[in-house]
């Protein structure tokens, strides 16, 4: 934990990265050392305001892999890092899904990220806004709307996200139905995938 402090950049980017491994990994023992998940994450989002860039993402990684509850008081934090518009918005939007549910305050800033120019951070709010406010008419609704966006990658991820939302309405249905034969084979399967998933909960 003393290399999140460190004054060289490269150990507290290294630092994040395997203290985040620890918590991905499920190998957390507190009697060999690895401090509690409550002072990593007080670290993590110190260094989320690092000067240096690969420390900021590795601290952004490492909450990802903790997620959840104990990640929840990040999310302030994690917002503030979005709206300053940093060029990786789609690993924080990450960080906010794998927090999921305990993230809602972060609704309306992945709300306005869904509309971005920027295909990969439209393609990651889409899956935040699914983890986060999971099977809502709102999150079904987008998620649809989505299926028609031009980025492959956006399609491939509502198409996805998707398969794992209740209820599903007939019209987001058809519109699966029309996705599985998307010019993406990509999409198209992920689509028939999504299909299969929902017709098996119904």
């Amino acid at each position: 934990m003393k290399g999140l402090s460190s004054p060289d950049p490269v150990v507290r980017a290294d630092s994040a990265w395997y203290l985040g491994r620890y918590y991905f990994k499920g190998t957390i023992q507190y009697e060999k050392g690895v401090p509690a998940t409550e002072e990593v994450v007080k670290l993590l989002i110190r260094n989320l305001n690092d000067e240096n860039q690969d420390a900021r993402l590795k601290a952004v990684e490492a909450l990802t892999n903790i997620g959840g509850p104990k990640a929840k008081s990040a999310v302030p934090a994690l917002i503030e890092q979005i709206k300053k518009g940093h060029q990786f918005r789609g690993s924080l939007l990450l960080a906010l899904s794998y927090i999921g549910s305990e993230a809602k305050e972060a609704i309306p800033i992945i709300l306005e990220c869904t509309k971005d120019k920027d295909d990969a951070t439209r393609e990651y709010a889409v899956a935040a806004l699914a983890n986060v406010d999971a099977n809502t008419e709102r999150t079904i609704r987008i998620l649809g709307e989505a299926l028609n966006d031009e980025s492959s990658r956006v399609r491939q991820r509502a198409t996805r996200e998707l398969g794992y939302q209740t209820p599903i309405p007939e019209p987001i249905i058809r519109a699966l139905e029309r996705a599985a034969h998307d010019n993406d084979e990509y999409v198209a399967k992920t689509a028939k995938q999504a299909l299969e998933s929902i017709r098996k909960n119904k």
